[in-house]
């Protein structure tokens, strides 16, 4: 997702002003669109963890709340066409299963990680 400086500002809870700073020293990563400076918003996340900066908790919200949540990987895998057989999940839950998992969003913290393994034949 491209996020302007204005959000990027808001992620990164900084004036604009910062973000330009950082743009004219080439400090912060982004990309240019018709002129105007983006952002991707995963790679400018990674960028303010790796340097221990505050990022807006929201970011880690998707969507409105009346919002349908998109297909999750095995929905995804499905409608790619691969077999069923070669599907296995295990429907486990870091967020629901608070004695065998710690969650990040869950316990608050700004910053987590997701993981899948896929195996192709």
């Amino acid at each position: 997702m491209a996020l302007t400086v204005r959000e990027a500002a808001r992620v990164l809870r900084v004036d604009e002003a910062q973000v330009y700073r950082w743009l004219d020293a080439g400090e912060i990563p982004s990309y240019t669109v018709h002129g105007q400076p983006r952002f991707d918003r995963a790679e400018l996340l990674e960028w303010a963890t790796s340097r221990k900066l505050p990022v807006a908790v929201d970011v880690f919200q998707t969507g409105h709340a009346d919002a349908q949540p998109g297909p999750g990987l095995v929905e995804a895998l499905r409608a790619a066409g691969v077999p069923e057989d070669n599907i296995c999940s295990l429907d486990l839950c870091t967020y629901c299963d608070r004695a065998r998992f710690y969650s990040h969003r869950r316990d608050g913290r700004a910053r987590g990680s997701h993981w899948a393994l896929i195996c192709l034949p």
